[in-house]
């Protein structure tokens, strides 16, 4: 999953991915902080703490038979690294790909 920012400064996020079967949630960078409460089989609440930045934020293993589209996400909250909530998530996107 990927993260399209309109900010520079971003340095918290809190998402909720959905999908069949979710497992094997990874953070795409070790100097960020990862949190993940597992809702159920199928909703995973994330929260991203660090120097985020436009490009890969996790992975996620996509259940045998699944196709990529039963997947998504919902972005829910962002604050920059000063700790201010933003107000508006105009500009942001999550994107869910495979990888080769």
């Amino acid at each position: 999953m990927s993260l399209a920012t309109p900010n520079a400064d971003d340095g918290a996020l809190r998402l909720t991915l959905h999908g069949p079967a979710l497992s094997t949630l990874q953070v795409s960078s070790s100097s960020n902080l990862f949190y993940t409460r597992m809702a159920s089989d199928s909703e995973a609440r994330v929260i991203l703490v660090g120097n985020l930045a436009a490009g890969p934020l996790l992975t996620f293993k996509i259940a045998s038979g699944q196709p990529l589209t039963a997947y998504g996400a919902t972005l829910e909250q962002v604050a920059s690294r000063s700790d201010s909530l933003r107000v508006s998530l105009a500009g942001y996107a999550l994107t869910i790909a495979a990888t080769p």
